[in-house]
Parts: structure tokens; C-alpha cells; sequence
């Protein structure tokens, strides 16, 4: 079900749309994002998404997008996908474009660092902004008319029946 275009979703609100120091840590259960009906299962009660901007990137085993939250922390996002993350074509990882990551967890690294770890792609989505900030072209922005950034408007954040995936349907 979605929201009716007089009811559009505020992605500042921090319940649907956090920082990463507001995401849960991928090994704790944390009741803002998961509910259970038998104590056992645990699914999430919400849907929610990680928003940054990208400011950096490394290559070299694999992917790694260093992005800047909400917040202004920077965060590493590594890719633990199939294809390491190659299946982003590299021309859409530059400084200033926006990732959106479905459902993302904090991930303690065995280097110590926390970050996210991404496995699986369709929670994905690069967003470029450069044009939109930088060029002025705010009036007419691709990303504005993109169907999946229409369809984050229109969703019901606060209602959970399926996992999400990108394209959004």
C-alpha cells in the first residue's frame, strides 16, 4: 500500500531514513526494527533506509564506497557481493553521488572498523546528485523523475509486510 501524495515521506525522519550510528548492529536485536511473535523469528517491523553521500572510493579486493551520513560521519561501506561490488559500473562511484542501501546493518570488520557490509545488491541504489547541487539543474532533475526514488515518496515506511528490493515496484 502507499501513501497518497498528500501524505509523501520525510526522508530526515530518523525512524525510516537514519544515520548510521542510528542502524542496528547486524548481530543485536534491536525491538526499533524487529518485532517476533514466538521470540525465535525475528523479521523487521519497519521498512528503513541508509542515505550518504559518497566521498571516496578503493577498489582494490573489493569495493569499498566511503560515504559521509547525515550526521557528517564518514562510513565504509564494502561490497561482499559475488562480483566484489563490480557490478557497479565505476562511473556511478564519484564524490558527490547519493547511495541508498535497504534494510542496512552496522558491521564490525576484522580490521576492527565498523562500517556496512552490502551482500546483496538489489538493496542498493547510486543516486548522482552532482548535477542537481552543482550544475543547478534542480529544476529538472533525472533523479527526481527516477521511479525508485518516487516510489521511497510514496511508501509506507512504517508498515512491514515484504522485504523491499530495488527497482521498487
Amino acid at each position: 500500500m502507499e501513501h497518497t501524495l498528500t501524505a509523501l515521506t520525510n526522508l530526515r525522519d530518523e525512524r525510516f531514513f537514519p544515520a548510521f550510528s542510528g542502524l542496528s548492529d547486524e548481530n543485536d536485536i534491536d525491538l526499533d526494527f524487529y518485532t517476533s511473535k514466538n521470540g525465535y523469528l525475528w523479521n523487521p517491523s519497519k521498512h528503513w533506509c541508509f542515505l550518504a553521500e559518497i566521498v571516496n572510493f578503493n577498489a582494490l579486493i573489493r569495493l569499498r564506497l566511503y560515504v559521509r551520513d547525515k550526521t557528517g560521519n564518514t562510513v565504509q561501506i564494502a561490497f561482499h557481493t559475488d562480483a566484489r561490488g563490480e557490478e557497479v559500473p565505476l562511473s556511478l562511484v564519484e564524490s558527490g553521488n547519493t547511495v541508498a542501501i535497504l534494510y542496512a546493518q552496522q558491521h564490525s570488520f576484522m580490521d576492527f572498523t565498523t562500517g556496512i557490509r552490502l551482500e546483496d545488491m538489489p538493496t542498493f541504489k547510486d543516486c548522482q546528485t552532482t548535477g542537481w547541487r552543482e550544475k543547478g539543474h534542480k529544476d529538472d532533475c533525472k533523479v527526481l523523475q527516477d521511479r525508485d526514488l518516487q516510489a521511497m515518496f510514496r511508501m509506507r515506511w512504517d508498515h512491514f509486510d515484504e522485504f523491499k528490493s530495488f527497482p521498487l515496484n
